[in-house]
C-alpha cells in the first residue's frame, strides 16, 4: 500500500505543483478581437496579430473578462512601505491583533541568541508572508528601540522591506482605455484564481487554507460592489472552482474536512453550494455533495449551459496492484438535474494520450471542444461527444519541466493561444513565446514583444532575494 500511495502523491504533485502553477495570462474578449495580457509591468491589451498597447493598469496581476466584454476583473499588487500604510486596508481587531504579535516577536527577538537564519517567533504564526512583513514594518516604525544594536546590518536591510497589499476590483474598458471602476476589497491576504459569476454579480476567489497548505484553498465569494464582505464558502477546497450558468451555484473540488498529513490517501466530493446576492453580502446554502474523488487540490471544475459539469479527477479501484494503478487524471462529467451517475468523457483508447496537466483543461466558446496541456509544452484539443483527439503541438522531451508558461485559452471556436518553448520552429532560441492556432495554422504573436515586458513571463523566471 505504501508504494500505491507513493505512485498516487507523485501523480497529485504534478508537474504543476512541483514548480509554479501555470497562471491565466491571456484573456481574450468574448467578442475575440482583443486580448488582455498580464505583462510584467501591468496590464496591456493586444490584438490578434501580436500588436501590444501600453500599459494601461500598472500593477495588475490576475485578469478576468465579465461575459459583457466591457469590464474586466483585476488583481493589482501594490507595496504599502510603512506600517500607517498597511492600516489602511485593516480592521480594528485585524490591526490590534497584528501589533500585539509584533509585540511578541521583538521580545523574541531581543532574547534570541542562536543562528538568524533559524530564528522563529510564535507571533509569526498563523500569518501568511505580507502579513508577516506588517509585524515587521510596524517593530521597524514604532518599536525599534534595542533593534539596531541587536540585528547590526539585517536592521539596515529591514528599511527596505514592504508589504504587499492585493486589490480586488473593475476596470472599465473603452476602445484601448481602461479606468477604475469598483474596489471590491483590499487586504493584507492572497486573493487567487477569482471567478465572476456569468450575470456579473459576484465574484470567487480563494486564499490558502492554512499556512503550511498553500495548494490547499478556502473559497470565498463577494458581491462586485465596493468595499464588500466577502463571505467564505468552504475550507479545504481546490484551486479552481466554477459558476453554474445560472450563477446560483458555486461548485468546488472539498477535501471534506481539514487534510490529512503525511502520505495519506484523502477522499473528497465535487460539491456545490448555493450563493445568493444580499445587498452588501451574500447568503449561502447548504453545501450539497455530487459525486465522490480522490482529493486533489488542482481539481479544476467547468460548468457547461446545459447543466453538466466537467472535472479532472483521478479514476481509482481498489483493490489493485502498482501495475492496475491509473497514471494520470482523466475528464469526468456529472449532470445533477438529469442523472446521478458520473460519466466518462474520454475513450479508453484515448486515455494513454492524456498528459499530467489534464487538470488545467479549458473548454471552448461553444463548450464542443476542451484543451488538453502537457507539461512538456504539448497542446492537444478532445471533442467532447466523439472524443476525438487531435495534437495542436507536440512539445519536447528534453527533461526541461518548465515548458508551460500561462493556461491555454480559447479566443473563438477552432482558435486557440498559448505558449511554445525556446527552440520551436514557431519561435524564439532563448525565450518562450505566445503563438495563435487556428485550424491547422500556427503563427508567432509576440516576437515583437520587448524582454523587459515579458520578464518572468516568456523569459526565463529571475529568482529575486525574498524580502
Amino acid at each position: 500500500m505504501n508504494r500505491i500511495r507513493l505512485v498516487l502523491s507523485c501523480m497529485l504533485a504534478s508537474a504543476a505543483l512541483a514548480g509554479c502553477i501555470p497562471q491565466k495570462r491571456v484573456a481574450w474578449s468574448p467578442d475575440g478581437k482583443v486580448a488582455a495580457v498580464v505583462a510584467a509591468d501591468g496590464l496591456r491589451f493586444f490584438d490578434p496579430a501580436g500588436g501590444l498597447s501600453a500599459v494601461l493598469a500598472p500593477g495588475v496581476t490576475q485578469i478576468e473578462w465579465f461575459a459583457d466584454g466591457s469590464r474586466l476583473l483585476a488583481v493589482r499588487d501594490q507595496q504599502a512601505r510603512t506600517w500607517d500604510e498597511v492600516t489602511t486596508v485593516l480592521t480594528d481587531d485585524r490591526r490590534d491583533d497584528l501589533m500585539q504579535r509584533a509585540e511578541q516577536v521583538r521580545n523574541d527577538l531581543l532574547a534570541y541568541e542562536g543562528d538568524w537564519d533559524h530564528f522563529d517567533s510564535s507571533g509569526f504564526h498563523g500569518l501568511n508572508g505580507a502579513a508577516k512583513l506588517a509585524v515587521v514594518l510596524y517593530i521597524r516604525d514604532y518599536l525599534s528601540e534595542g533593534m539596531p544594536e541587536k540585528l547590526g546590518e539585517r536592521w539596515d536591510k529591514i528599511s527596505e522591506f514592504s508589504a504587499s497589499i492585493r486589490s480586488l476590483e473593475v476596470l472599465r474598458v473603452a476602445g484601448e482605455r481602461v479606468t477604475p471602476a469598483t474596489v471590491i476589497l483590499r487586504t493584507l491576504d492572497d486573493v487567487a484564481w477569482p471567478r465572476v459569476s456569468p450575470d456579473g454579480r459576484l465574484v470567487a476567489f480563494s486564499r490558502p487554507a492554512t499556512e503550511d497548505e498553500p495548494f490547499t484553498r478556502t473559497q470565498l465569494v463577494a458581491p462586485i460592489r465596493a468595499n464588500a464582505a466577502p463571505i467564505e464558502v468552504a475550507r479545504f477546497t481546490g484551486l479552481f472552482p466554477d459558476w453554474s450558468a445560472d450563477s446560483r451555484e458555486l461548485v468546488f473540488a472539498s477535501a471534506g474536512g481539514e487534510l490529512r498529513k503525511g502520505d495519506a490517501l484523502q477522499l473528497g466530493v465535487i460539491a456545490r453550494q448555493t450563493v445568493t446576492p444580499a445587498g452588501d453580502t451574500v447568503e449561502l446554502g447548504k453545501e450539497e455533495p455530487l459525486a465522490g474523488i480522490l482529493f486533489d487540490p488542482m481539481t479544476r471544475i467547468r460548468c457547461l449551459g446545459d447543466g453538466r459539469i466537467l472535472f479532472a479527477s483521478i479514476e481509482l479501484n481498489l483493490p489493485c496492484t502498482d501495475s492496475d494503478m491509473p497514471r494520470r487524471p482523466s475528464l469526468f462529467a456529472i449532470d445533477p438535474a438529469r442523472q446521478s451517475t458520473v460519466t466518462r468523457l474520454v475513450p479508453r483508447q484515448i486515455e494513454p494520450k492524456m498528459t499530467d496537466m489534464v487538470t488545467l483543461f479549458e473548454v471552448s466558446p461553444d463548450e464542443q471542444r476542451v484543451t488538453v496541456p502537457g507539461s512538456n509544452g504539448s497542446l492537444s484539443v478532445l471533442t467532447l461527444a466523439n472524443g476525438e483527439w487531435q495534437e495542436i503541438y507536440s512539445g519536447s522531451d528534453d527533461g526541461d519541466s518548465n515548458k508551460v508558461r500561462m493556461v491555454p485559452t480559447w479566443r473563438r471556436n477552432g482558435e486557440l493561444c498559448f505558449t511554445v518553448p525556446p527552440g520551436s520552429p514557431l519561435g524564439s532560441a532563448d525565450r518562450h513565446e505566445v503563438v495563435l492556432w487556428s485550424r491547422g495554422t500556427t503563427r508567432c504573436i509576440s516576437k515583437d514583444w520587448s524582454d523587459a515586458v515579458v520578464r518572468d513571463f516568456l523569459l526565463p523566471e529571475v529568482k529575486s532575494e525574498s524580502k
